[in-house]
Protein backbone atom coordinates (compact mmCIF):
# COMPACT_ATOMS: atom_id res chain seq x y z
CA UNK A 1 0.00 0.00 0.00
CA UNK A 2 1.03 3.42 -0.85
CA UNK A 3 -0.51 7.37 -0.11
CA UNK A 4 1.41 9.70 -2.88
CA UNK A 5 2.85 8.87 -6.34
CA UNK A 6 6.59 8.32 -4.74
CA UNK A 7 5.74 5.47 -2.81
CA UNK A 8 3.46 4.29 -5.31
CA UNK A 9 6.71 4.01 -7.70
CA UNK A 10 8.02 2.13 -5.19
CA UNK A 11 6.01 -0.52 -5.29
CA UNK A 12 5.66 -0.71 -8.63
CA UNK A 13 9.31 -2.20 -8.32
CA UNK A 14 8.56 -4.23 -5.85
CA UNK A 15 5.98 -5.51 -7.85
CA UNK A 16 8.31 -7.34 -10.43
CA UNK A 17 9.86 -9.43 -7.76
CA UNK A 18 6.47 -10.57 -6.35
CA UNK A 19 3.77 -12.84 -7.47
CA UNK A 20 -0.07 -11.85 -6.95
CA UNK A 21 1.25 -8.45 -6.30
CA UNK A 22 -1.84 -5.49 -5.42
CA UNK A 23 -1.10 -1.77 -5.78
CA UNK A 24 -3.53 0.12 -4.00
CA UNK A 25 -3.79 3.24 -2.30
CA UNK A 26 -3.83 2.93 1.82
CA UNK A 27 -7.04 4.55 1.86
CA UNK A 28 -8.75 2.46 -0.55
CA UNK A 29 -8.08 -0.44 1.80
CA UNK A 30 -10.57 -2.12 3.49
CA UNK A 31 -9.84 -4.60 6.33
CA UNK A 32 -8.96 -8.17 5.88
CA UNK A 33 -9.01 -8.00 2.06
CA UNK A 34 -5.46 -9.08 1.66
CA UNK A 35 -2.24 -10.84 3.44
CA UNK A 36 1.74 -10.44 3.65
CA UNK A 37 0.72 -6.12 3.13
CA UNK A 38 3.61 -3.86 2.95
CA UNK A 39 3.46 -0.40 3.82
CA UNK A 40 5.26 1.74 1.55
CA UNK A 41 6.35 4.73 3.09
CA UNK A 42 6.10 6.97 6.49
CA UNK A 43 2.63 8.77 5.52
CA UNK A 44 1.42 5.59 4.32
CA UNK A 45 2.20 3.48 7.63
CA UNK A 46 0.62 6.43 9.85
CA UNK A 47 -2.82 5.79 7.69
CA UNK A 48 -2.57 2.41 8.10
CA UNK A 49 -2.34 2.82 12.20
CA UNK A 50 -5.40 4.71 12.27
CA UNK A 51 -7.90 2.20 10.79
CA UNK A 52 -6.52 -0.27 14.22
CA UNK A 53 -7.15 -3.21 11.66
CA UNK A 54 -4.95 -5.35 13.80
CA UNK A 55 -3.56 -6.90 10.49
CA UNK A 56 -0.29 -7.84 10.05
CA UNK A 57 2.02 -6.08 7.88
CA UNK A 58 5.97 -4.85 7.09
CA UNK A 59 6.37 -1.37 6.94
CA UNK A 60 9.32 -0.32 4.37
Amino acid sequence: MYDNEVDKNIAGVLSWRKKDFIIKNVKDHIAWEGRNLFIIGGETKEEFLKMKTGENCTYM
